[in-house]
């Protein structure tokens, strides 16, 4: 989620504003289509939510990717390697 990668990359990468928006730039080309935060994916979050014990905001990252059909997440906020109905967490920043 976008969202999430400007939080993370303000607060603990230190970017500032215009390397933040460089980088959406570049994500922007690369990703192709970006799915909108909705209605679909709030209901699916309050689910999971419940399911998993997630916060709110994990649970709409982990029900936004799984709207989008992906079948990896890249986070460091799960466990890694854990599997969520379909979709498998991978921590990029784990050793």
């Amino acid at each position: 989620m976008l969202n999430e990668f400007v939080n993370v990359a303000r607060k603990k990468l230190g970017f500032g504003w215009s390397q933040i928006e460089e980088a959406l730039k570049a994500i922007h080309t690369l990703a192709g289509a970006i799915h909108p935060i909705d209605i679909e994916s709030h209901s699916s979050a309050v689910v999971l939510a419940r399911r998993y014990g997630f916060s709110f905001y994990d649970a709409l990252i982990v029900a936004s990717a799984q709207i989008a059909q992906c079948d990896i997440l890249y986070s460091e906020d799960f466990q890694h390697s854990q599997k969520i109905e379909g979709l498998t967490i991978f921590d990029p920043f784990r050793d």
